[in-house]
C-alpha cells in the first residue's frame, strides 16, 4: 500500500518538480555532411541550415589506404560554413617529407553541432 502512496504523491506533484534530465537541455541542431577535399587538401561544407552561433565541429578523414592516413584540421567555422584542410602522411618520408601523400579525392566525415 506504501507504493500507492508514493504514485499518488507524485502524480499530485507540480510539474516543475518533476522535471528529468532530458527537460533541462535545451535541444540544439546538428548536421553532418562527408566532403571530398580537393588537390590542395582543402574543402568547404556550407550548412544547409545556417546555425545561430558558430557551431562545435567535429572532423573524421576516410582512411584512403592502411598505410598513409589523412590529418586535418578546420580553419574556419562560421555560422553558414566550415572549411579544412587535411595533409597525408608517407610512412616512407618519416626521415625527410612526411607529408608529401596525395590527398586528392580524400573524404571526411563533418559533424557541426550547436546547443
Amino acid at each position: 500500500m506504501k507504493w500507492l502512496a508514493l504514485l499518488a504523491l507524485a502524480l499530485s506533484a507540480p510539474a516543475h518538480a518533476q522535471d528529468t534530465y532530458s527537460s533541462l537541455v535545451t535541444a540544439g541542431m546538428v548536421q553532418q555532411q562527408t566532403v571530398t577535399l580537393n588537390s590542395s587538401g582543402d574543402a568547404t561544407w556550407t550548412f544547409v541550415t545556417p546555425f545561430l552561433n558558430p557551431p562545435i565541429v567535429a572532423h573524421f578523414p576516410k582512411q584512403m589506404d592502411p598505410s598513409n592516413p589523412l590529418i586535418c584540421n578546420y580553419t574556419s567555422v562560421t555560422t553558414t560554413a566550415v572549411s579544412i584542410h587535411c595533409w597525408r602522411t608517407t610512412l616512407a618520408g618519416l626521415l625527410t617529407n612526411l607529408f608529401g601523400g596525395s590527398v586528392t579525392g580524400g573524404e571526411v566525415t563533418i559533424i557541426a553541432r550547436t546547443v
